[in-house]
Order: C-alpha cells, then sequence, then structure tokens
C-alpha cells in the first residue's frame, strides 16, 4: 500500500476494520485502524482473531450474518447499525478483492453515541447563544449584502424593536437598502 494510503488509513476518525473470509462466530483481523480499536474499545491486531460474540449478543450477531449474506461478490455493500455491549456503531460493511485476489470483509464504523453527543453539544451551545442575545438590551444584528441590498440574518428582540417591527420573522424576511456616509 501507499504512503500516502498508509496515513490516510491511520488518521481517518472513522473506525476501518478489514476481516478475512469466512466470517464466522470467530474471523481473522487482516488489519484495523487505531480508531477502530478506540470504537471497538480492545486491542485489534493483524492476525488475531476476533470473537463476534464477544461483542454482539444473540440478535444482534444474527442480523451481522443477515447482512453478510447479501454481500456475494465483490463491491457489493450493506449499511449496518448494530448494537454491541460496550455501545453501538454505525457505518458500513463492503466485499473488496485485495490485488492478490484475497477476499475481505471492510467495515467503516462509527459509534453512535459519540456523534449524538455532539449534536447534543451543537444544541445546547446554540441554546446558550440564543439566551445571551435575547437577554441584551442593545440591538444585535447579523446581516449578508445580496445584489446591493442588506439581507438580516440573525437578530435579537431589542433589534427588532429598534428597527421598527414587531417579529422576528419580519426582520430575517426583509431587504434593507443602506446608504454609505
Amino acid at each position: 500500500m501507499s504512503k500516502d494510503y498508509e496515513e490516510l488509513f491511520e488518521s481517518i476518525p472513522c473506525g476501518i476494520l478489514h476481516l478475512e473470509l469466512p466470517f464466522g462466530n470467530t474471523c481473522k483481523i487482516y488489519r484495523a485502524n487505531p480508531r477502530a480499536e478506540q470504537v471497538m474499545k480492545t486491542v485489534l491486531k493483524s492476525g488475531g482473531i476476533m470473537s463476534a460474540e464477544a461483542y454482539l449478543d444473540e440478535d444482534n450477531m444474527k442480523y451481522a450474518h443477515e447482512i453478510l449474506r447479501n454481500l456475494k461478490t465483490p463491491g457489493d455493500q450493506s449499511h449496518f447499525l448494530l448494537k454491541t455491549y460496550n455501545s453501538a456503531i454505525e457505518g458500513d460493511v463492503k466485499l473488496i478483492c485485495m490485488e492478490n485476489g484475497h477476499e475481505l470483509l471492510q467495515c467503516m464504523f462509527m459509534e453512535v453515541g459519540e456523534e449524538i453527543e455532539a449534536r447534543r453539544r451543537e444544541a445546547r451551545q446554540k441554546e446558550v447563544l440564543e439566551r445571551v442575545l435575547n437577554s441584551i438590551n442593545c440591538g444585535v444584528l447579523r446581516f449578508t449584502f445580496e445584489n446591493g441590498e442588506q439581507k438580516i440574518t440573525l437578530i435579537n428582540p431589542a433589534g427588532v424593536r429598534l428597527l421598527g417591527f414587531e417579529k422576528k420573522e419580519q426582520c430575517e424576511n426583509s431587504r434593507m437598502k443602506f446608504m454609505a456616509s
């Protein structure tokens, strides 16, 4: 593999795990990147054996096998969402063929909990910003220039009153021409 590919493989923010076929209750690890180890919360070494039973309950094991049954020729892929004992992971699994003809399963996945937590943090930050903007007694506004006019994209209640509008929506949908002085 090229040096550029190796650097990308090692640094990509989602887990990448290559498993040798056939995939049963245990499978041989061909290779894994560091992020895969973090998400799976275990050491995944090339040539090591991974026991799916250590990560999946019976229902999720059946689900995983059903997804894999549909991968018949190299290039076939499927999306999955699995609940593991440690977390939940979401991603894609693909049947790939190496240059030497060796077929592998390539799993690319992320821990769902991290993505959900990132969305929650973003929502909390927006909520705090909204509260701060609404509590300030001076007008705060943000606008963009479009065709010589200014369009308001953000305004607080004091700004609405300052511009003589009754509702925030009236300001956000209005276009105004400001003269340079």
